[in-house]
């Protein structure tokens, strides 16, 4: 079960882990289901169309928690905007244009699922979706 404490995974099967070693139990863990394995098909800079298999267990199941802890906590103008800033952010550093200055936006428009929110979702490893949620904040 994966913790979330401000928006930052915190703990696995209720031990705090450092990022690292979470990162680490977390793949451990999800990789023996098959979670996070895919395909990649798209276009490179040079307009070539690419395919890159891939295996990311951590990323899919702490993606996915975050999402549902998102789901939680921010207001649907909120998650709006997240998902646009997110798409442009994306775009610049797949471009390699890590020095734009727009890359430094989604820091400062940051959510409160990211700024000390006391929300929690947790996330089971035999499925990549949130299996509870919880917060002190009354519902919306």
């Amino acid at each position: 079960m994966l913790a979330f404490e401000r928006g930052e995974p915190a703990a696995w099967d209720g031990e705090r882990l450092a990022p690292v070693a979470l990162v680490e139990r977390v793949e451990a863990c999800a990789a023996a289901f098959g979670i996070g394995r895919g395909i990649h098909l798209g276009e490179t800079i040079l307009g070539l169309k690419g395919r890159v298999a891939f295996e990311a267990p951590a990323a899919e199941v702490l993606l996915t928690a975050h999402r549902e802890l998102e789901k939680l906590v921010l207001t649907a103008r909120q998650q709006r905007l997240k998902d646009q800033v997110a798409a442009v952010y994306g775009e610049l550093v797949h471009e390699g244009r890590r020095s734009n200055r727009p890359r430094a936006t989604p820091r400062r428009c940051s959510p409160p699922a990211r700024r000390g929110s006391p929300a929690r979702s947790t996330c089971c490893c035999g499925r990549a979706r949130s299996s509870s949620r919880e917060s002190n904040r009354p519902s919306r």
